[in-house]
């Protein structure tokens, strides 16, 4: 890790979450699999099914249309894309890598009230600003 002044920084990648259009289509594609294959053999264990195998098909044509549906929206939430970013813009996505400062204990830190206000709950419990001892 390096620091980089701000006036060089063009363009910031953010990335939230790992989950993005690949992995949804692998478990999409690891669904349809598994539940046609479930599907198919709970319906030949019934005495007198017929078209077992278009049950089974049915049942796992519909992950690949809901993964492929679904991809899209996970891979734009995936990462937040920041042209021109400035101090204010990158602060709620400052982390301390290192661990704390030294001399900075946890109980010091908040939430910051205006950054915690418009994020989710879960994102708020997680955000934090050092105050001063």
């Amino acid at each position: 890790m390096r620091e980089l002044p701000l006036r060089d920084v063009r363009d910031v990648q953010v990335r939230r979450h790992g989950f993005g259009a690949r992995k949804a289509l692998v478990w999409a594609g690891l669904g349809a699999a598994l539940s046609g294959i479930g599907m198919t053999a709970a319906c030949h264990s019934v005495e007198g099914s017929t078209n077992c195998s278009r049950a089974g098909l049915v049942t796992a044509g519909i992950w690949p249309l809901a993964g492929a549906l679904t991809a899209p929206g996970f891979e734009s939430s995936s990462q937040l894309e920041l042209p021109s970013p400035s101090a204010d813009t990158l602060r709620p996505y400052a982390r301390l890598p290192q661990g704390l400062p030294p001399g900075v204990a946890p109980s010091k830190l908040t939430a910051t009230p205006a950054f915690a206000a418009a994020q989710p709950a879960a994102t708020r419990a997680t955000t934090a600003r050092i105050l001063a001892p």
